[in-house]
C-alpha cells in the first residue's frame, strides 16, 4: 500500500511540475547579435495549424514566423517584423509571449553565413526602410505590404542578394484540412486561394542553406 501511495505521490509531482512550467525565451545578449533571425512556432490556432502543415519540410522544426534582430543593449533585444500591425519593432520578450500554449520553443535563432554576413549593416537599413508598412493579408507579392518572410526577403533582394528566392506558394493539396482553413481564410477577404503564386514562408528560410542555426532559446521555467 506505501508503494502504491509513493507512486501517486511521484506522479503528482511530476504532473504538476509539469503544468506549471512554460517555455521562455533565453535572452542572455551574448548569443543573439543584430540581423539574426528569429523564427517562432506560434499558437494562433487553425491558421498556424494549417501554415504549418502546408510548408512542412523534414528536418525542419515547424516555424510560423521569422523576424530579425535589429538591436542588442544588454538584455533588451528589439527585432524588426512583419506582424498583424504591419512591419514594426518588437522586443525578443514580447515575440516569445506569443508562443504560449505553442509545443514548440520560444524561438530558433539563425544566423547568415559568410559571406552575406556583411551584408547586415545594410540588410538592417533595408528592414528598417520599410518600418510603418501595413501587413500583407492576402500573402501576395509586389502589393506594397508585407508579410513574415516576405519582409526579409524583399530586404535582401533589394540588395541583390538571392538567397531566400520567392517560390511556388503552397498552401496544401485542394480537399486537404489545411487547404479547406485556407479556403475559408480567403473566402473571407473575397478572395481565391493564391496556390501556385510566387512566394516565401518562414520554413523555407530556416532551411536554406545560408544560415547557421544556433542554439534553441527553449530554457524550462518554473512560470512566469
Amino acid at each position: 500500500m506505501r508503494k502504491i501511495l509513493l507512486v501517486m505521490n511521484i506522479f503528482w509531482i511530476l504532473t504538476s511540475l509539469s503544468c506549471s512550467r512554460t517555455t521562455v525565451p533565453t535572452t542572455d545578449p551574448g548569443r543573439l547579435r543584430p540581423g539574426d533571425l528569429v523564427f517562432q512556432k506560434l499558437n494562433c490556432g487553425d491558421l498556424c495549424r494549417a501554415i504549418h502543415r502546408a510548408t512542412r519540410r523534414k528536418g525542419v522544426p515547424e516555424v510560423s514566423h521569422v523576424a530579425v534582430v535589429e538591436r542588442v543593449e544588454g538584455r533588451v533585444i528589439t527585432l524588426i517584423e512583419a506582424y498583424d500591425r504591419g512591419v514594426a519593432r518588437v522586443t525578443l520578450d514580447e515575440l516569445a509571449r506569443r508562443t504560449q500554449g505553442s509545443d514548440g520553443p520560444a524561438w530558433i535563432a539563425a544566423r547568415l553565413r559568410p559571406p552575406h554576413d556583411a551584408l547586415i549593416p545594410f540588410f538592417l537599413q533595408e528592414l528598417a526602410a520599410r518600418l510603418g508598412r501595413p501587413y500583407d493579408r492576402l500573402f501576395l507579392p509586389d502589393n506594397d505590404a508585407y508579410y513574415c518572410s516576405e519582409l526579409v526577403s524583399d530586404a535582401l533582394l533589394s540588395l541583390g542578394v538571392h538567397i531566400f528566392p520567392r517560390i511556388s506558394m503552397s498552401f496544401g493539396q485542394p480537399g486537404t484540412w489545411e487547404y479547406g482553413v485556407w479556403e475559408k481564410y480567403y473566402r473571407e477577404l473575397d478572395r481565391d486561394v493564391p496556390q501556385g503564386e510566387p512566394g516565401t514562408n518562414p520554413t523555407q528560410l530556416l532551411s536554406s542553406p545560408y544560415l547557421e542555426i544556433l542554439p534553441s532559446g527553449k530554457t524550462p521555467s518554473g512560470g512566469r
